[in-house]
């Protein structure tokens, strides 16, 4: 390796629509659909290239005469549309479980093309050819006297295909464990404290050996993510 380039850029606005529905065919019943659109964003920002010297100066000053001067540089990224269907029952006033599907069209996700504003013959373009998705999750929740507590799964599929599986994007199937816990306080009980833990189990995934930049190899990882959420209720 003798250069890195660095790409950055500010943020950009993409624009999308979104509807959605609720019905409530009876009381411990709650039925939900909703669509949001994809959204194509055009980014643009600069390049840095970074030499990388090796210590042999006739050598890195050819490198260093065929570097490409920094410049501008623009992308598209293009984000899925996404459906989802959801129903929620309370079998108890102080019982709710939910379950919801939801598809994503990762298939708009055909590549990622970088442009170069000086040196178009350093461009360079991604194919991802991401594949549609499906995510399933199930949750309840148990409203208490003095508290309220929370637990679900999901299950969140794979889009990208094994030629598209590098260590900027390891794509696999995630399995979900979460648990949550929330408190009403005040006088009025008006601000609520909740609390949660995500456990994320990603599934062993490899490229056999089909990679489109030789990159081959497997993946596995594990997330745990916790967090905390302050509210307030007029």
């Amino acid at each position: 390796d003798v250069a890195k380039v660095a790409l950055e850029s500010d943020y950009k606005t993409g624009w999308g629509w979104n509807a959605a529905i609720s019905l409530l065919p009876a009381p411990e019943w709650k039925l939900a659909a909703s669509y949001h659109s994809k959204v194509v964003v055009d980014a643009s920002g600069d390049a840095t290239f970074i030499q990388i010297l090796t210590g042999n100066a006739p050598f890195d000053a050819a490198v260093a005469a065929g570097l490409p001067p920094n410049q501008g540089v623009s992308t598209v990224l293009r984000f899925p549309a996404t459906w989802t269907g959801a129903v929620a029952f309370s079998p108890l006033p102080e019982w709710t479980i939910e379950a919801d599907g939801n598809f994503f069209e990762w298939s708009v996700f055909e590549d990622l093309p970088i442009r170069f504003a000086q040196t178009p013959s350093a461009d360079k373009t991604i194919v991802e050819d991401y594949k549609d998705s499906w995510q399933f999750r199930l949750g309840a929740e148990h409203r208490l006297p003095k508290f309220t507590y929370r637990f679900g799964y999901y299950y969140d599929q794979a889009a990208a295909p094994d030629e598209s599986l590098t260590p900027i994007l390891p794509d696999a199937n995630r399995n979900g464990v979460s648990l949550g816990l929330g408190f009403k306080l005040g006088a009025e009980r008006r601000w609520t404290l909740d609390l949660y833990d995500l456990a994320l189990f990603v599934e062993k995934r490899g490229t056999n050996g089909v990679e489109r930049d030789g990159y081959d190899g497997e993946y596995k990882s594990f997330v745990q993510i916790a967090g905390v959420g302050l509210g307030y209720r007029w």
